[in-house]
């Protein structure tokens, strides 16, 4: 895994490429994670979202819990316009352990980590009710610790928007972005070994991305998803 190092937060103080992060702008996927299902609203598929994979937890904290991972690609379409992730997590009572995991990396495991591949690792996470945000300053071994927000998440909210080189997240809405170093999440990744891989960011929810880990927790009772237009 990749060590870490606390660095000075680049700021943008106006995004204009991200639309709010409150109404979906199009169809939706919403997962249960006390049933371990997934419905789509508003459409029969959600563009560049796959069907979510569900695993019953096996943490002895989070009896009757489920995880679940998603890809989302931001590849853009035909009209060659930039696409932005939405995520809306809501909480039922007081979260342990990880319960958010968003990443460039199919193998993100907390911390800014991976497990080795050539991409970029630039992550977000809760654990607890601390929401932590990593960036890839392009330096082997090494990741940047760009934000650390304690949230009161017990029955709460939280929000966010992705798009190239850009986070927002809420509420109160925040945005990072880093256009000119280029750290945060690549889209599309150079790095990246396959062309869904150049396009695609990984979201877990009540464990990280890597599903190999045993980094899991529970609280994340439901999650939309939808993708819509816009990017840095």
């Amino acid at each position: 895994m990749k060590r870490y190092t606390l660095t000075a937060l680049v700021f943008a103080t106006v995004l204009f490429a991200i639309p709010a992060l409150s109404q979906p702008q199009s169809a939706t996927m919403v997962l249960d994670l006390r049933a371990g299902q997934a419905t789509t609203l508003g459409g029969s598929t959600v563009p560049g979202v796959s069907f979510p994979i569900f695993t019953k937890s096996t943490n002895p904290n989070c009896v009757g819990w489920w995880e679940a991972h998603v890809d989302i690609s931001l590849k853009p379409g035909s009209d060659g316009n930039a696409r932005t992730a939405y995520v809306t997590a809501e909480y039922e009572g007081t979260p342990y352990g990880w319960t958010i995991d968003i990443g460039d990396s199919s193998t993100n495991n907390g911390y800014g980590g991976n497990s080795g591949g050539p991409e970029h690792a630039a992550e977000v996470q809760v654990a607890g009710q601390m929401l932590s945000v990593y960036n890839d300053p392009k330096i082997p071994g090494e990741v940047d610790n760009i934000l650390n927000r304690e949230l009161s998440l017990t029955n709460g909210t939280v929000k966010f928007a992705i798009a190239d080189q850009t986070l927002a997240v809420g509420s109160p809405r925040e945005v990072l972005a880093t256009p000119v170093t280029r750290t945060m999440f690549a889209i599309p990744d150079s790095d990246a070994s396959t062309d869904s891989e150049k396009w695609s960011i990984h979201a877990a929810f009540n464990h990280v991305v890597d599903p190999s880990t045993d980094r899991s927790g529970c609280g994340v009772r439901t999650v939309a998803i939808w993708t819509g237009e816009g990017g840095a």
